[in-house]
């Protein structure tokens, strides 16, 4: 049996003045050979504003598609606050939410809906 793979990606990234971030990302995946091949295109992005030296308010998204084997769909946003109590820790509150849906009539796992609320406390080193 032979198999393949072919990854393509891009990403925009830039600023819109001082307090303005944004990302762009797109990525495919394209398989060839067996009966559990998937090709896969994923379509994500980000927005951030600078609300002041210590705060940061993001969102985040992301659009995914898969065909072939156990064909699905995925679609995620969150929305973060994050507030810099000292030089290298943060306080983050998140809300997220994720819907994944099966393409495939004749698989009935893998499925579900989600939405959370997330209070991290991030270290960067």
């Amino acid at each position: 049996m032979r198999s393949s793979a072919t990854t393509l990606s891009a990403t925009l990234e830039g600023t819109l003045g001082p307090r303005w971030g944004y990302a762009l990302r797109a990525s495919s995946l394209i398989t060839g050979g067996g009966t559990t091949s998937q090709n896969g295109t994923t379509f994500e992005g980000g927005l951030g504003y600078r609300i002041s030296t210590k705060e940061l308010l993001g969102l985040d998204w992301s659009i995914t598609s898969i065909t072939g084997f156990r064909a699905q769909s995925d679609a995620a946003a969150s929305l973060t606050y994050s507030y810099r109590l000292f030089t290298g820790v943060s306080l983050n509150a998140t809300y997220r939410f994720r819907d994944v849906r099966n393409s495939d009539g004749t698989t009935s796992s893998g499925a579900y809906r989600f939405g959370g609320f997330d209070l991290v406390l991030g270290f960067d080193f």
